[in-house]
């Protein structure tokens, strides 16, 4: 009869936590839609109605559990710095720690990372066009992440993903993302 109470017990606390896990990504999936983004392919629509043309999205992802995708059009009332976000998490298991971004605007409007003050890498593409993989991690730091930006079909994008999780997430799996964009 212990035995059973504690199996009671123990299942309780766990079903608990788990409640308590599932609120907190709700109440962050909250923020998320209150700053504007919406579902990835909602926000895919809308920046392809914006920018009068088609944008492909990479067809892999980072071999890490996500929880949670939103995408928004940044400053669709502007004409710079108009550009797609995508954000991928997992709000549950590390309370949002890590997640993974794909930025992309018209190469029109983008960025120079070349003249970065931080360490720049190139890296070819199977396309044979450049990509770039820039680390913002200081020394010192704890944190920072780890970006990849390429050019194709006139769009510029970049791939950004925490360093905490660069073991599984290593420029190499970058790379390979950046060449799935058809």
């Amino acid at each position: 009869m212990r035995k059973r109470s504690l199996r009671v017990v123990i299942l309780t606390a766990f079903i608990m936590f788990s409640v308590v896990g599932i609120a907190s990504a709700d109440n962050h999936e909250d923020v998320y839609f209150q700053h504007g983004y919406k579902s990835v392919t909602e926000a895919l629509n809308e920046s392809e109605k914006h920018f009068g043309r088609e944008l492909n999205l990479p067809i892999k992802l980072p071999p890490v559990e996500f929880t949670h995708h939103f995408g928004k059009l940044s400053n669709p009332e502007g004409e710079i710095n108009d550009e797609l976000e995508i954000e991928y998490l997992n709000l549950i298991k590390n309370n949002g720690k890590y997640h993974y971004k794909i930025n992309v605007r018209p190469v029109e409007q983008k960025g120079n990372f070349k003249r970065t003050s931080r360490k720049v890498t190139t890296y070819l593409l199977k396309d044979g066009s450049e990509a770039l993989f820039i680390s913002t991690k200081e020394s010192n730091a704890r944190n920072g992440f780890n970006l990849l930006v390429f050019e194709k079909k006139g769009w510029q994008y970049r791939l950004s993903v925490d360093q905490r999780i660069e073991n599984r997430v290593p420029v190499k799996m970058l790379v390979e993302i950046a060449n799935s964009v058809k």
